[in-house]
């Protein structure tokens, strides 16, 4: 009985050796980071300073950090993990350290291009979640991309966005047991319908929905936290000329609400209506 115990407790120790690093001597708990990255024709470039954090948290802790690139056909691309630091440096030789680790992974992603025509997220998503599933530690996963999937399980080039109905949406995933397993997973994005030529911008409406039902398949997955950044993007620029095609989805520009109305506008208990072609009442 006592030898089973003693070798409980070395497996327990063993497991959280796994999930933690070292920082200036100290035991930390790794950090794991999937970036999902939106390059090609109808998202805007990724924009790695918003993730800084995240990377250099991954890093500075030994865990892994993971790039899965989202074209048609989503991989993996690049998978980084730092190697414990000499014990001797500096704080300041260390920063040095992973400020050039952290620009060397942005160099990295400016090169990547995508390979495959269309993007599937949800796939990419997939991919992500399987990656960060077995990994102990804090999980986080970062997504820069417009949210405008084209192909595969969620293709919106021909869904009529303001009538979807989510719940059906997320029980038609389940039943093909296409959620991703995001259990304990913090989640960030970036750029959703932010959007390059010659996709149009979505519509304020349209915007809304894309969020709303992205935000509900995550929840569903088990994210931990959901968050939806909703600054802008910096527009890169980019040469996207070699890209493979990207559908466009018909996100309809947004009408005039007073242009649309019939009965003439209202102040206080008066109507006022203006003759044709004329600034008099």
């Amino acid at each position: 009985m006592k030898k089973i115990l003693v070798n409980l407790a070395l497996v327990m120790v063993l497991i959280f050796a796994s999930a933690c690093g070292k920082v200036g001597g100290q035991d930390v708990e790794k950090e794991n980071v999937q970036l999902l990255l939106g390059i090609r024709n109808n998202s805007k470039a990724p924009d790695l300073k918003k993730a800084e954090e995240e990377i250099k948290s991954a890093l500075k802790s030994q865990g892994n950090l993971g790039l899965t690139l989202i074209d048609g056909s989503p991989k993996l691309v690049k998978s980084f993990e730092s190697p414990k630091p000499k014990a001797m440096l500096s704080p300041s030789k260390k920063q040095d350290i992973l400020n050039t680790q952290f620009e060397e992974i942005n160099t990295f992603i400016g090169g990547l291009r995508p390979q495959a025509p269309e993007c599937d997220i949800l796939k990419a998503i997939n991919i992500s979640a399987d990656n960060l599933a077995d990994r102990g530690g804090v999980k986080s996963l970062v997504i820069m991309d417009s949210g405008l999937s084209t192909t595969g399980l969620l293709d919106f080039r021909s869904a009529d966005v303001a009538s979807l109905k989510i719940d059906e949406i997320i029980g038609a995933l389940q039943s093909k047991k296409a959620i991703p397993n995001l259990e304990g997973v913090d989640v960030s994005w970036y750029g959703m319908g932010q959007t390059t030529d010659p996709q149009i911008e979505p519509s304020s409406e349209y915007k809304y929905v894309l969020e709303e039902l992205w935000t509900a398949i995550l929840k569903e997955a088990g994210a931990k936290s959901v968050h939806i950044a909703r600054e802008t993007l910096e527009d890169v620029e980019l040469d996207r000329s070699d890209f493979p095609k990207v559908s466009p989805v018909d996100c309809k520009l947004e009408e005039s609400i007073i242009a649309s109305l019939d009965e003439p506008m209202v102040f206080g208990q008066e109507k006022i209506k203006f003759k044709s072609d004329s600034a008099e009442l």
